[in-house]
């Protein structure tokens, strides 16, 4: 593939603002889940203790669940943005393209 002599790369836009904030969203999502998961046994729960023993256990279930739901869909908008960062690059054309005789007037 031959690389395209005059190249108009589209303007970086919103994949690069996302790609530079990432990490910190990263950092933060995970701060909050790690103060909610050490918060969780501390609150004050009422009740039977055998139930509320069963209800931290179940909402630190959720809790992990939330936070692999979370993590996923950081991954997600990040191959989001790789994907948006290769197709804004350099255009390339093929050694076997043949001209179309017609394309100024198709048919």
């Amino acid at each position: 593939m031959i690389k395209d002599s005059d190249p108009n790369r589209a303007q970086p836009g919103l994949e690069w603002w996302l790609l530079r904030r990432l990490p910190r969203i990263a950092l933060l999502g995970l701060a909050m889940f790690a103060a909610a998961w050490f918060m969780l046994p501390h609150l004050p729960w009422q009740g039977d203790p055998q139930r509320v023993d069963a209800s931290v256990a179940q909402a630190g279930y959720a809790l992990i669940g939330g936070l692999i739901f979370f993590f996923t869909m950081l991954l997600t908008v990040f191959i989001g943005c790789a994907i948006v960062f290769v197709m804004k690059g350099p255009s390339y054309t093929s050694t076997d393209s043949f001209w179309l005789e017609d394309a100024d007037k198709p048919q």
